[in-house]
């Protein structure tokens, strides 16, 4: 929608949503933006904490089985809490905030009628329309923007994890019991409250070609193809992963900043144990009841006519993108960043001595 025009990362969500205002301490409503949103500075709140004193660590919000029909639904769950900070203020991962966000798309996609498909381009609109009574139409609903997403990549084995439809060789999720440390299952969720923060089941194929086709985007191999690509090589570099100030990575990319939806790192703040430092680190990890995974990418930095570089980093710059997903049935894997990296790292040092790596000893995964 950024590349169509219809949403502006810098306006005011109200005007979009009207109807959606939270206020801070002091009964203030101070404005949101999209792009403060989707870098978790908007000041709204994540998941409620157990309480003190509570044996199980799962809260009533977390394990929630209730239905929504849509996110503008899902406002319902915390539209009334007060903001954390300021919006920009500070960083606060918040996966209630990529439910507002998913609720501004909708609101856009349901006042322009007839309603275009969210990949056209150019896209073609008509006035909006302005009827709050109207029912929110159905390809307006953040279930069905997911499934054009799924089928613009075509990825075949991707899809909303709804609990009572059957998902051939869906995972069964686990997590390690308190005191013996065995498995047990989780509960059963529904997580159409939060389909834009969570609750997608996929593959680890499936994601390696969503990140083969954002890497193909950033190295400008969709030049000439535009309508081919998912979103512009302009907005994916200059907005979805542009770092943000304020929003330090400490836990498993080390200097690295939050994006709108991505965790980034460059030579520049890059501080961890990387022994290939000319290399641009995107990704994000996902925890959810049962389940944890990461989609990872090493990518090419381009080399600046201006730059100083030894034939060592000229090296590391033009070898080809490496893209890495890991899916875990288990909650609460310890170390599945680090582990991304390594094998990213793994191949890029293979990729160097010319050579395919035919074995790779990796760390273990902890819970």
């Amino acid at each position: 929608m950024i590349d169509q025009g219809r949403l502006n990362l810098d306006a005011d969500i109200a005007t979009y949503l009207p109807g959606f205002s939270p206020k801070t301490k002091n009964g203030k409503s101070p404005p949101i933006t999209m792009r403060q949103l989707l870098s978790h500075t908007s000041g709204i709140r994540h998941y409620l904490k157990s309480k003190e004193g509570e044996e199980d660590e799962y809260t009533e919000e977390m394990l929630n089985t209730k239905a929504y029909d849509s996110a503008l639904d899902s406002l319902a769950i915390f539209r009334d809490d007060e903001l954390l900070h300021l919006p920009g203020e500070d960083y606060l991962y918040s996966t209630h905030g990529f439910t507002v966000a998913a609720a501004v798309l909708e609101a856009i996609m349901s006042k322009n009628q007839p309603l275009c498909s969210l990949f056209d381009r150019p896209v073609r609109l008509r006035a909006p329309v302005v009827d709050d009574t109207k029912q929110l139409p159905k390809e307006a609903k953040s279930a069905s923007m997911f499934r054009q997403l799924f089928a613009f990549l075509n990825l075949q084995d991707t899809c909303l994890d709804e609990p009572y439809r059957i998902v051939p060789f869906r995972a069964r999720p686990y997590r390690r019991a308190k005191g013996t440390k065995g498995l047990e299952n989780t509960p059963w969720v529904d997580n159409s409250c939060k389909w834009a923060g969570g609750g997608l089941l996929s593959t680890a194929p499936d994601l390696v070609q969503m990140a083969n086709h954002l890497a193909d985007i950033y190295m400008g191999r969709f030049q000439d193809m535009a309508d081919l690509a998912v979103v512009s090589r302009n907005t994916l570099v200059n907005c979805l992963w542009h770092p943000n100030r304020g929003t330090i990575q400490g836990d498993w990319l080390p200097g690295g900043l939050y994006g709108l939806g991505w965790r980034s790192t460059t030579p520049v703040d890059k501080t961890g144990p990387s022994t290939h430092l000319d290399r641009l680190y995107v990704g994000h990890t996902g925890g959810a009841i049962g389940f944890t995974s990461i989609l990872f990418m090493s990518l090419p930095i381009v080399v600046t006519p201006n730059r100083d570089d030894t034939d060592a980093t000229r090296s590391v710059s033009h070898l080809p993108p490496i893209c890495v997903a890991i899916l875990v049935n288990l909650e609460g894997a310890r170390g599945i960043g680090a582990l991304a990296i390594h094998v990213a790292e793994a191949f890029t040092a293979a990729l160097l001595a010319n050579e395919a790596p035919t074995s790779v000893t990796l760390p273990a995964i902890a819970a």
